[in-house]
């Protein structure tokens, strides 16, 4: 027996469960080991996950960072006005379309438009401006061009030939129907008239329509109708079944073109004449009938693209308007208030409130105690204008005076107003009548600026209604043979310029002078200038030739065959040239001549 097996007896153990024992203990090791190692992986592939995790987040928040980053110096680098700080903190952004805002506030622009209108002077002084040298004291002038193309054996091409005779009708016939009996619906205004009527209610309403009436009672079968924009349902928009909207009562295809107008057939605002009105009476009328006659013409000055509603012009100085009429009505209170001085009554030294009881003054009276009795300490006096004053008794009287207006008024005035000419697009000097720091080139420079208006609004009547109403007149006039001209021949006819009103310069002589240099150095056309003048040049050729005949039969000088006309230009002077030239030639100018 070995060493080995002896202590292990003597220890009472047997070899082999020792043996046994430790292979159960290394195997519970091996197992106690590889569930250490197994969970040692699922921890670590959890701290693998979670710090991927950690880099997507970091990643995420530093594309953040660098957006915000981004769009701050963005944000400096655009438009001072699109950026929100503490000076634009108060303006409105909110992005709205020209319709979204014409339906949200029309009804109530117009209603200012039209009270400003009524009430302030400025507004009025615009309107008869407009009135003035847009229509102008004898109208739009027709100077009609038919013509037929017939050829030329010298020029060997075909050229215009202006047949007079058909012109001269049509003139003649344009210039009766324009009379209150023909033109108009209601017999009460002439075409001059209803023009003025036109350009003054488009500005306060910013819209106006048009109802073209044909009927065989009428001499040319043809007559204007106005109607108020109020009868234009601005209430109903949809869309119609058949792909057609309506905003605003208007109809429009899905290319945006008004076919047709949802009008009211009451006036909504008129209510004392006919009672409530209901948002369902309301008519289509179509733009156009199915033979091609205009039924109703909708007139506005469009600004934007997809505007259907006209704006009143007022709209961008109403409020600067009001303010001002408002200014004005309390400086001429306060102005008032202090013309009529008042009276202040004082005790002397040592008087007694009873001592007031003997003063004998007309008409005054005691002020009245919470209980009703006299208090002779405050005495009301009445006090009118040229009044003689009783001082009473024990008593002194010292006039109050507030001493206004101050005299800087006019200024202030002045500001507000060069802000609404610039807001009318007309002169300062000729809104607001102040002359007084005007001179010649001053006032020629302000007078071509604002005649720039006035022909684009020439322009614009002429596009928009006096082209549009003479070719619905003519249709008219062909087609009931109220002149005889053959209706075929409609096209030919229909060649209309509506000449505006023309104006006179400042210094005549010198103006004449300079037209007359233009035209002898053909930098003028003569037909521009008679143009101007509202006439055509054929007119001009026949009238000229009428009056000469008339005066050679007379036996009389033709007035002006005398005068001297101004010689064309034929020098030219280089004023820095000759400055310059001036020094090295003992003063004398070089000349370039022709």
């Amino acid at each position: 027996m070995s060493i080995k097996d002896k202590i292990a007896n003597s220890l009472g153990y047997s070899p082999n469960i020792i043996v046994e024992e430790l292979k159960g203990k290394t195997e519970n090791l091996t197992k106690d080991l590889k569930k250490v190692n197994s969970s040692y992986k699922v921890e670590t592939k959890k701290l693998s996950t979670q710090l991927i995790k950690v880099n997507e987040d970091y990643s995420g928040l530093k594309n953040n960072f660098d957006t915000l980053l981004n769009s701050l110096q963005d944000a400096q680098r655009s438009f001072a006005a699109s950026q929100t700080t503490n000076i634009t903190s108060d303006w409105n952004d909110i992005y709205d379309t020209i319709n979204s805002s014409l339906n949200k506030g029309l009804v109530c622009l117009r209603g200012r438009s039209r009270l400003l209108a009524q009430s302030d002077p400025w507004a009025k002084k615009y309107l008869f401006m407009l009135q003035k040298n847009v229509v102008g004291a004898d109208g739009f002038i027709l100077r009609n061009n038919a013509y037929d193309l017939v050829y030329d054996e010298v020029e060997k091409m075909k050229v215009k030939r202006f047949d007079k005779l058909a012109n001269t009708i049509i003139q003649e016939m344009f210039d009766d129907w324009s009379l209150p009996e023909n033109c108009d619906v209601t017999g009460q205004s002439s075409f001059r008239e209803l023009c003025n009527i036109i350009i003054k209610q488009i500005p306060t309403d910013g819209e106006i329509l048009i109802k073209p009436v044909r009927d065989k009672s009428y001499k040319y079968g043809y007559a204007l109708q106005l109607i108020e924009a109020d009868y234009l349902d601005e209430t109903f928009s949809t869309v119609l079944p058949n792909g057609n909207m309506v905003i605003m009562g208007v109809e429009m295809t899905p290319y945006r073109k008004p076919i047709a107008y949802w009008l009211k057939k009451i006036n909504p605002y008129q209510q004392l004449m006919y009672g409530s009105y209901i948002s369902g009476d309301r008519v289509r009328i179509p733009a156009v009938d199915e033979n091609g006659f205009v039924q109703i013409k909708h007139l506005f000055v469009k600004e934007s693209s997809n505007q259907v509603r006209g704006i009143p012009w007022f709209a961008p100085v109403a409020i600067r308007s009001r303010m001002l009429n408002g200014y004005e009505e309390a400086i001429l209170v306060d102005a008032r208030v202090s013309a009529n001085k008042g009276l202040k009554y004082e005790y002397k030294d040592n008087a007694t409130g009873n001592e007031i009881n003997e003063a004998n003054v007309p008409g005054a009276e005691f002020a009245k105690n919470a209980d009703g009795t006299n208090d002779p300490s405050r005495l009301i006096v009445p006090n009118m204008p040229g009044d003689n004053v009783i001082v009473p008794k024990n008593m002194t009287a010292e006039v109050m005076d507030f001493k206004s207006p101050s005299g800087k008024e006019g200024e202030f005035q002045k500001w507000a107003l060069r802000g609404i000419a610039s807001g009318l697009d007309i002169s300062f000097i000729a809104l607001a009548n102040n002359y007084e720091a005007v001179n010649y080139t001053s006032s020629r420079t302000n007078l071509l600026e604002e005649r720039d208006t006035w022909k684009g609004l020439h322009s614009w009547m002429r596009d928009h209604f006096l082209n549009w109403n003479f070719s619905e007149l003519l249709k008219m006039a062909l087609l009931t043979q109220a002149i005889n001209l053959p209706p075929s021949k409609f096209e030919k006819f229909n060649k209309p310029w509506f000449q505006g009103r023309a104006w006179k310069w400042v210094s005549p002589k010198d103006e004449a002078e300079a037209i007359l240099l233009m035209l002898s150095n053909d930098a003028w056309l003569f037909e521009e200038f008679l143009a101007e003048n509202g006439w055509s040049l054929e007119e001009f050729i026949d009238k000229k030739k009428a009056e000469k005949k008339a005066f050679e039969v007379a036996g009389l000088s033709f007035p002006g065959s005398n005068y001297k006309q101004v010689a064309p230009i034929q020098k030219s002077v280089d004023d820095a040239s000759a400055s310059s030239a001036d020094a090295g030639n003992n003063g004398k100018q070089k000349v370039l001549t022709n």
